[in-house]
Formats: structure tokens, sequence, C-alpha cells
């Protein structure tokens, strides 16, 4: 794993390449990033291929400071996501875990159980704050698959679930990306090349705000990767070299 930092003029490699301090872990399934903190997941070959989440801080380097499993099932820790000094980690065969450090110690917050089977509930994950977000792409709507996004506050492991249906957008919840306490969004199939926006207003209520697309046409993979920060959302799409699009 490189950290590249924006210099004056170009990017510029931070630092050393960074390894797990689990021998058995090879390479990382995702990473994420809340300077000055990194985390990374990847499946541990000497541990039963268990999923193992490295950390990294940064001083005037990165170091290693911590690695511990994140659950039996090999798929968690797929897509993950960290505010601070908060985590959620997912997959699209299991539930979404939820972990807090104190210090440089990590405390499993709780699991947030699937409302209804076979959804993929857990394929994205997302929080800013108290808010988390998980994508179920295989969640239905009137008989067909749309999919689903979740959305709720970190007691969302015993209460209710918020549903926001797909209704006609397509595989919608393959990824989430929060971009403030009260914003998420969630780009629809790769052939669509349409992401969409929600806010909550001041009753609490969820309400498609706006949607983006790209000003051309691209073949398709518009949304294979995204991250939101604030106002401002980064979505990728994996085709033609890969393309960029900044809103």
């Amino acid at each position: 794993l490189y950290v590249l930092r924006l210099g004056r003029d170009d990017w510029l490699l931070e630092g050393g390449k960074l390894v797990s301090d689990s021998a058995g872990v090879l390479d990382f399934a995702a990473v994420e990033i809340d300077f000055p903190l990194l985390v990374a997941a990847g499946n541990d070959a000497a541990r039963e291929n268990r999923p193992r989440l490295s950390t990294f801080s940064f001083g005037t380097e990165w170091v290693g400071t911590d690695h511990f499993d994140i659950g039996a099932d090999t798929d968690n820790g797929a897509d993950l996501d960290l505010h601070r000094d908060d985590l959620i980690a997912g997959g699209s065969l299991v539930d979404a875990t939820l972990w807090r450090r104190t210090g440089t110690a990590w405390t499993s917050m709780g699991r947030i159980a699937e409302p209804s089977p076979g959804e993929r509930f857990g394929a994205a994950v997302a929080r800013f704050g108290s808010l988390i977000v998980v994508g179920a792409p295989a969640g239905m709507t009137d008989e067909l698959i749309f999919g689903n996004v979740y959305v709720g506050t970190e007691r969302l492991s015993v209460l209710p679930h918020d549903a926001i249906e797909g209704g006609t957008r397509d595989s919608y919840g393959e990824r989430v990306a929060a971009a403030s306490p009260t914003r998420f969004v969630s780009p629809a199939s790769r052939s669509a090349q349409v992401a969409y926006v929600f806010e909550q207003d001041a009753f609490g209520s969820w309400w498609e705000s706006y949607r983006l697309q790209p000003l051309t046409a691209t073949p398709s993979g518009f949304g294979d990767q995204l991250d939101a920060d604030g106002s401002l959302t980064a979505i990728w799409a994996d085709s033609d070299g890969g393309q960029l699009y900044l809103f």
C-alpha cells in the first residue's frame, strides 16, 4: 500500500510502502483514511483467511499501530468507512460491524443484522459522525431487484431500519458514501451513468435532492467507486482507462 499527498504542483509519495504487521495478509481489499489515521482490511492466509484490519498513523511518517480480526467471514472488510475514531466494516456476504478507537485500542460496538435475507446487506457501508449508511443492492421493490439503502444512527442495531427503497434505481446500494450527517450518495447500475443524492430534512425524513451525471457519456462503470465529503463528491468510472468525475 502506498500513500500519496498533493504537493505544490503534483502528487508525491508520502513515506514508503505500508505493509501489514500480520505476515499472512498479502494484500488489502479495502482502505480508508481520515488523516492522520489509515485503516486497511485484508484476509490473513496464516489464520484460515480470516479478515484482519491493519491500522497506521502519521507523525513524521506512516507507522503501523495495530492489527486485529474483524470477523470470521472472509468477506468482512470488503468495504470500509472511517470517520475520526469510528469505523464501519461490511461485505456482500455479511452484516455490517461497528468499531470505535479509544486511545490506540479498538473495541467492537456491535453488529447490524440484515433486516431481510438475501439483500446483500452490508455490500457497501458509510458513516459520517452519527450517520450510518448500509447498502443492500439485491433488495427488492415490487418484486423487482433494484436495491435498497438503509440509514440510521449508531443505535441502528437495536432500532428499526429506515429503508430508502430503490424504486427504479437499478443496482442502487452497490456503493454508498456519506457526505455529512444529513447527506449520502449512491450510484445506480454501472450502465445508468447516474448517482443519487439524498438529504435529510428538519423533520428527519430523507428525500432525493438531486442527481449527479457526467457531462459527456461514458460507456460504463460510472459509480464503480465514489467518496464524498461536505459539498464535494468524487465518482470513478472504470472505463476508457478510468475517468474521475468531481461534483
